[in-house]
């Protein structure tokens, strides 16, 4: 295997540095090299709750950094070039150019030695740190002649093998899709992936797979989802680079599953760099298709620039699209968090989507907050719109709470006396097709008007389940004087409808 140069800046080797340090490791049995060279310091490195503490500044100073100390702060400064790191004794905060990181294990003093973990010092000043388990030594590698964070393109080859089994496959009860390590058994994908699940696999290999224990954070106006893993993986995250050090024309790599295939490679340039609905956005022509959402979009230099997101189908001019990477800086603590200390949310904190955007599950402030039609009726368990444009019909939907939740939808087409049989069936087919796409097919259909009695009805109904599937009855009938009406109706679970 080709091995990378040093200068190649690598967070990924840093992670593996701190698994195999055990809480009874020898203090004095640890050593540090820096470029080959044995560092020697008057407090040496120990190992606190599988963590190495290195003195701070022996470390920086070897980088050739400045390091200040605040006595009345108990802040510490550290300075190189464009680079600048706070953080403050006692306290799991740093900085790194104004950007807020975590640490495992906070800075502290020991024999009057400020001692800080290594994972600490591979973020701060890009340098490539590796462990040798065998010989009890920490080794750091930095390019003494050029600026941090420079390095040498890779062959796409060399790109591949850095970054492929970093890229995971994902499969939800719902759809598939692709995620990137970028943490402690932590995957970043879109949100759209992992809309509306129960449960997830992430498949490492096509017979290797983890289950998702839930999902850390969320994002829906960026597209953007961190999903944690049931247990830590020994997988080195990839390295996070920036969009705004793109330009356009230059050459970018996607790793993903279009179409289920696993971690599949394609490669193109950069067609344009500008911001959609708020979110900066990477169009570029490396090829993707359906199952590609949440893969990784790279540099030359092997960085995670991008969240591969969407395309435009039929387009001869290779229209793809990635959520930048810059967009997932608010969530950049997690990256460096201990898995076990990695909060997750409850699982599908919203149900599935009814309409104008609102989600089963929502609370009534929720629902008043999304609903762009008027409220005319307002009780203890149930909302009332009006007015509200769906298929180009104006509806009253009664919105159906219990426990402050969200869980049904009773939907009038108020016109729906106006039909006769044909634009009753219109709409029936019409929207039928919709919640097919959203649901699939249905398990009972009633497309017989003349085996209903005295009140002929079209008919779908959807059995649903007691998690992120509604049942849904929706049917069309023909009331006593030949006149249509017409109900939409969206459940949790087949008990409400055979309680009505």
């Amino acid at each position: 295997m080709k091995r990378l140069s040093k200068y190649l800046v690598s967070l990924v080797v840093a992670f593996s540095l701190i698994l195999p340090v055990s809480h009874h490791a020898s203090a004095a049995a640890i050593s540090v090299y820096i470029n080959g060279q044995k560092q020697i310091y008057d407090q040496p490195p120990v190992a606190e709750n599988g963590r190495t503490l290195v003195p701070l500044r022996g470390i920086f100073e070897s980088l050739g950094a400045d390091v200040k100390w605040d006595s009345k702060t108990n802040k510490i400064t550290a300075t190189k070039e464009d680079t600048v790191v706070t953080l403050t004794i006692g306290s799991k905060t740093t900085y790194i150019n104004g950007v807020k990181t975590l640490i495992d294990v906070p800075a502290k003093v020991i024999n009057n030695r400020t001692l800080v973990p290594l994972r600490f010092v591979s973020e701060a000043f890009n340098a490539e740190v590796k462990w040798d388990g065998a010989k009890m030594r920490v080794n750091i590698t930095y390019n003494e002649t050029d600026e941090p964070g420079q390095s040498e393109d890779l062959t796409i080859s060399e790109l591949v093998e850095l970054n492929d089994h970093k890229v995971v496959k994902i499969e939800t009860n719902t759809g598939q899709g692709s995620g990137v390590f970028v943490g402690e058994g932590l995957i970043l994908t879109n949100a759209h992936v992992v809309d509306q699940m129960t449960d997830a696999a992430v498949y490492f290999s096509e017979s290797t797979l983890e289950w998702v224990d839930g999902i850390v954070a969320y994002d829906e106006e960026v597209d953007l989802a961190l999903l944690k893993l049931q247990h830590p993986i020994n997988i080195d995250p990839v390295k996070i680079g920036s969009s705004y050090d793109l330009v356009k024309g230059e050459k970018v790599v996607a790793i993903g599953s279009p179409l289920g295939f696993q971690n599949t490679v394609s490669d193109g340039i950069v067609s344009n760099l500008y911001e959609m609905d708020g979110v900066r956005v990477i169009q570029n022509t490396a090829s993707t298709d359906h199952g590609s959402s949440g893969g990784g979009l790279f540099n030359m230099r092997g960085e995670l620039v991008g969240i591969t997101s969407s395309g435009i189908d039929g387009s001869n001019a290779d229209i793809n699209f990635s959520v930048a990477i810059d967009e997932a800086n608010k969530w950049k603590s997690y990256f460096t968090m201990d898995h076990s200390k990695l909060p997750v949310m409850d699982w599908n904190p919203l149900g599935p989507k009814l309409i104008s955007g609102v989600s089963l599950g929502m609370t009534k402030e929720d629902v008043k907050e999304i609903e762009v039609g008027t409220l005319v009726e307002e009780s203890a368990n149930s909302l009332i719109f009006t007015d509200i444009d769906l298929m180009n019909y104006y509806v009253t939907a009664e919105y159906i709470f219990e426990n402050g939740k969200l869980i049904g939808l009773e939907v009038y087409f108020d016109e729906a006396y106006l039909f006769d049989r044909n634009e009753a069936e219109d709409l029936f087919y019409g929207l039928t097709y919709e919640l097919e796409n959203e649901y699939g097919y249905a398990d009972e259909y009633d497309l017989d008007w003349l085996d209903d009695g005295l009140n002929p009805e079209i008919a779908a109904l959807w059995y649903g389940d007691s998690t992120d599937i509604p049942a849904i009855y929706f049917y069309v009938y023909e009331n006593d004087y030949a006149e249509m009406e017409s109900t939409v109706r969206l459940y949790i679970s087949l008990d409400h409808i055979l309680e009505e």
